[in-house]
């Protein structure tokens, strides 16, 4: 057996053993982050709906995505977008603005996907 296939068969198992160790706590971060990535989505399209009502909305008036737009300019410091785009639930999930006197909610629901 040659010094090359031997250094192959070391490592091979060395990186299945990284592997094994580490893609299940990348896979629990990710289902821990989603949650508060969508708690800081509501609380953005939150202030944006504050924001809509002192630009002179009507408080009987329930803004559309589009109303909000121009109030969630950088939402998102990761986009590196310059136009503003409405946030989407990391989980699949749909957001309802609803009134100025309610607070947006997400169709997932559950602690981990409504406003506190």
């Amino acid at each position: 057996m040659t010094r090359t296939s031997k250094n192959v068969l070391v490592a091979v198992p060395a990186i299945l053993l990284v592997l094994a160790i580490v893609l299940p706590n990348f896979m629990k971060a990710h289902t821990t982050l989603s949650p508060s990535v969508c708690r800081n989505n509501l609380q953005w399209i939150e202030a944006a709906k504050k924001q809509w009502a002192l630009a002179g909305a009507t408080a009987y008036k329930i803004p559309k995505e589009a109303d909000l737009l121009r109030f969630l300019v950088g939402h998102n410091p990761a986009d590196h977008q310059p136009t503003p785009s409405f946030p989407r639930c990391p989980s699949g999930g749909t957001y309802t603005i609803g009134a100025l006197n309610e607070l947006p909610k997400c169709s997932i629901g559950g602690d981990a996907h409504v406003l506190p």
